[in-house]
């Protein structure tokens, strides 16, 4: 069968058997997440620095090797994901793509945005989406140390947070309201 498909079952397997629940039919397939990962990397990798720009009033350096490559580390990983065998150099793959991603953001200023949470929640989101790259790498090597972890750190971290920073900015600024929250 589809080696990566038999991992991904694998997985779940073990951790259903470890929580005494039903393993999912079909299997949910992390390669999805990465695949919109990818998405994350070219849309945040836009917005994120030029948001922060704009409000906190600092100068990013873009380095375009450093996006490229980014970028690029992702997409191996979505094309060594699919090929039976080399699950090894997949893993590294996503290894490099999350230190390439995770030294992307650590040029766009986050700390600056320690004031603005509409802003550094775009930020955080974008740390999980490096850490779930590292944690997917990880995997590949260990795949019964935290077998779910990249799938949660991509999905309901990195997936999840950028979509719900992006909507709430978007509804503000597209109803001409200021981009800022309110006190909880």
């Amino acid at each position: 069968g589809d080696r990566a498909a038999d991992v991904v079952g694998d997985r779940q397997g073990l951790v259903a058997r470890h929580h005494d629940v039903a393993p999912l039919d079909p299997p949910v397939h992390p390669q999805a997440a990465e695949a919109q990962g990818d998405h994350l990397v070219v849309v945040g990798g836009r917005v994120i620095p030029s948001f922060t720009e704009n409000a906190v009033r600092v100068t990013i350096v873009r380095r375009r090797w450093l996006d490229w490559s980014a970028l690029g580390a992702v997409a191996v990983v979505l094309v060594l994901d699919i090929m039976p065998g080399v699950q090894a150099w997949a893993g590294v793959a996503a290894i490099v793509g999350g230190v390439l991603n995770g030294a992307r953001l650590a040029g766009w200023r986050t700390i600056a945005t320690r004031r603005h949470p509409i802003l550094w929640v775009l930020h955080l989101g974008y740390v999980w989406l490096a850490l779930g790259l590292v944690l997917s790498g990880v995997s590949a090597f260990v795949p019964t140390w935290l077998p779910t972890a990249p799938l949660h750190a991509l999905t309901v971290g990195a997936i999840s947070v950028m979509v719900l920073g992006m909507m709430s900015r978007v509804s503000l600024g597209h109803t001409g309201r200021l981009l800022e929250v309110g006190r909880v």
